[in-house]
């Protein structure tokens, strides 16, 4: 029982099974040390901020293209968002 609510707490965190059993693995290994655990759990904190400046980033895209479109009846051929995903960007 203590196992699996350490999994749950783990994916909880965001953990994949992969990186759960490396936290096991640590947990269980006589050489391990809380220093090697606290590396993990940094890497993953980082990952996972990097994840959330890339969601932003794709956020704030997402806003410029409903401000662009005049949410008019223009048939898809004159839409806006659709010029816009189709062209050539230089700022990506």
């Amino acid at each position: 029982m203590e196992r699996l609510r350490f999994i749950k707490q783990a994916q909880h965190c965001g953990f994949t099974l992969a990186e759960v059993l490396a936290l096991l693995q640590l947990r269980d290994g006589a050489s391990s040390c809380c220093s090697d655990v606290r590396g993990k759990v940094i890497e993953k904190k980082l990952a996972l901020e990097a994840r959330i400046r890339a969601m932003k980033s794709m956020s704030k895209a997402l806003d410029e293209l409903i401000a662009a479109c005049s949410n008019d009846a223009r048939p898809t051929g004159n839409c806006s968002i659709l010029a816009t995903l189709a062209s050539e960007r230089t700022d990506t």
